[in-house]
C-alpha cells in the first residue's frame, strides 16, 4: 500500500505517527505500539507529496507552486 501524505506545514511524520502508522504517541510522549495499523495487513510506503512539504524537496523553482495536476505528474 502507498500512502500519500503530506501538505503545506504537514509532514509524512504526522500520518506515519498519528494516523495509521505502527506506533503512536500517548498524551505523555511515551511511544507505543498502535494496537490497529495497516502494516499488520499490509506492507506500507509513506510518501511524502506533492513535493516541498515535510522532508521532501526540489531545487527546481518550477516545483515551488503547486497543485493536484503538478503532484500527480511528479508521483
Amino acid at each position: 500500500m502507498i500512502w500519500f501524505t503530506g501538505g503545506p506545514g504537514c509532514s509524512g511524520l504526522d500520518a506515519l505517527l498519528s494516523e495509521n502508522g505502527p506506533f503512536q504517541f500517548l498524551p505523555n510522549g511515551t511511544l507505543v505500539d498502535r494496537a490497529e495499523n495497516w502494516n499488520k495487513v499490509a506492507n506500507v510506503l509513506w510518501l511524502e507529496q506533492p513535493l516541498n512539504v515535510g522532508f521532501s524537496y526540489s531545487t527546481d523553482v518550477a516545483d515551488q507552486s503547486s497543485n493536484d495536476e503538478i503532484a500527480t505528474e511528479n508521483t
